[in-house]
């Protein structure tokens, strides 16, 4: 009889939505997950609703300061990608729409049905297409 060490448990990084039992904290972080939780980490912060934010009804998100974007938000939360285009792309890939609209306060605003500030478990069910 041999003893077995005891296994070690993995640390999880808390994200701000991981405490809903709902989302399977083993799952892989897709890009709009992180794009979610980039923009309700930018909302805490101040200043960061200048550079990104929710629209006020959470149903739609605009980036406001490209330049800002790309240097703080994308290197901290998409080191892979390396410029503002691919980004864009990326949205592509996952389907959002462009908004045009002058109430807006930037013309990099994008919605998509499952992106929601609110609703994290549809955010993590989003594909790509």
């Amino acid at each position: 009889y041999h003893h077995k060490p005891p296994q070690q448990q993995h640390q999880h990084q808390h994200l701000p939505y991981s405490k809903s039992p709902t989302i399977n904290p083993s799952q892989k972080e897709t890009f709009p997950m992180v794009l979610h939780r980039a923009l309700l980490e930018l909302d805490g912060v101040e200043g960061g609703s200048e550079i990104a934010m929710f629209v006020p009804n959470g149903s739609a998100f605009c980036i406001v300061d490209t330049e800002a974007f790309e240097q703080s938000v994308m290197s901290m939360y998409f080191p892979r990608l390396k410029s503002f285009s691919s980004f864009i792309l990326q949205l592509n890939v996952y389907e959002f729409e462009r908004l045009d609209s002058p109430l807006l306060k930037s013309k990099f605003a994008y919605f998509h049905a499952l992106f929601h500030r609110d609703n994290a478990l549809c955010v993590s069910q989003m594909r790509p297409r």
